[in-house]
């Protein structure tokens, strides 16, 4: 590590984003497990291919322009809608 203070503030802002990042993909997982709870009432299933097909294509149009590879939003969000299907199914 090195001792540069610009760099340690940075380093603690990226902390920081990274720990909001982790409370609202916990959030997220609440509320898929509240969705996913509501459809089993409805007799519903709770995979929605186009649903989540949708959610990445509007986030890709929401990231134009904004630096970020929209590689990275794929897997990121790809990530996030699977993981409840790898948990419970």
């Amino acid at each position: 590590m090195t001792d540069d203070a610009e760099l340690q503030q940075i380093r603690r802002a990226i902390d920081a984003v990274d720990l909001a990042l982790l409370k609202l993909c916990q959030t997220r997982a609440r509320l898929v497990q509240t969705a996913w709870e509501r459809k089993d009432l409805l007799g519903l299933v709770h995979l929605d291919a186009p649903r989540e097909q949708a959610i990445i294509a509007a986030l890709l149009a929401q990231n134009q322009n904004s630096g970020l590879d929209d590689a990275v939003v794929q897997k990121v969000f790809a990530a996030l809608i699977g993981h409840p299907l790898e948990t419970k199914r």
